[in-house]
């Protein structure tokens, strides 16, 4: 069954969409280009949806990953960085949780990372960090993690299957998607490196637990495809076909393990038809079972 793909909301001309996370009452998203979280309502059939903005991060030029760590709290990356140039002059960590009754999320920086240059994309470093202390380290570096002059280490997901954790993770510079066993509390590697596919630029990543595939959002090839658990890649969406598919940055599931309802985010951009847009929000249903 090939996947049903449409764009949910658009934002203006412009807007670069760079990661979501989607939690039991949250669709959030980040902006590339400006420091600013939104919270994305979906659309029921009474209302249409819409954008609402949750915070604007100080002292920052945009917003990176987002990720939820606890029910209802997430962290969120904001920096400030070149949208053309590879450099990275500060990043910081903040908190955005969620509670019941509240209208308005709890917002708390957890760690600044005065650091020039910093960006694990670059270096090929994965970092754990402590959300209560703030504490910080390298707890994976590896070869297939690198890139010289490029973004390399792009989109990182932890994965459980039965007693086994793993990282699954892509280079962009090498056009590989690669995965490690790892310990789920102290994030260092417990197995070997393992290379799942090559060939495709890819920015994020996710897993699907119902049929094992992995799908990827191929931001420079404005494609969205998948690679089955035999390592074969499938392109399932592109722009040519689907406008909207428009240099996807990031994928993840909906709510529960096992939904069939992947949602994306995608950069700003000119379409085939020559039209400037603004990032989407995108709704993709992958089936059943994915062959």
């Amino acid at each position: 069954m090939k996947p049903v793909v449409s764009a949910v909301y658009q934002f203006p001309s412009g807007a670069y969409l760079e990661n979501l996370a989607i939690s039991d009452d949250e669709t959030l998203v980040t902006r590339a280009d400006t420091p600013k979280l939104y919270q994305i309502k979906l659309p029921t059939k009474q209302t249409s949806a819409y954008a609402s903005l949750i915070h604007h991060f100080p002292n920052a030029t945009g917003l990176m990953g987002i990720a939820e760590y606890a029910p209802s709290t997430f962290a969120v990356i904001a920096g400030n960085f070149s949208m053309t140039e590879l450099i990275t002059v500060s990043r910081s960590v903040w908190t955005v949780r969620f509670s019941e009754g509240n209208r308005r999320p709890t917002i708390q920086d957890i760690v600044d990372l005065q650091m020039a240059s910093f960006s694990m994309a670059l270096a090929g470093r994965v970092y754990c960090l402590n959300a209560k202390t703030g504490d910080y380290e390298v707890v994976l570096e590896h070869e297939s993690m690198k890139a010289s002059g490029a973004i390399g280490l792009n989109g990182i997901r932890t994965v459980t299957i039965g007693t086994q954790t793993f990282l699954y993770y892509d280079n962009s510079k090498t056009t590989t998607v690669d995965r490690v066993a790892i310990d789920p509390v102290s994030g260092h590697a417990k197995g070997e490196y393992t290379k799942m596919a090559r060939g495709f630029y890819a920015d994020d990543l996710t897993y699907d637990y119902e049929t094992g595939n992995i799908w990827v959002a191929g931001n420079a090839n404005n494609t969205i495809f998948r690679i089955n658990p035999d390592g074969e890649e499938i392109v399932v969406a592109d722009a040519l076909s689907t406008p909207s598919v428009l240099a996807p940055s990031s994928l993840v599931f909906g709510k529960g393990k096992h939904s069939r309802t992947l949602f994306g985010t995608t950069y700003a951009g000119v379409a085939p038809n020559g039209t400037i847009t603004g990032g989407n929000l995108l709704n993709i249903e992958v089936g059943e079972k994915s062959s």
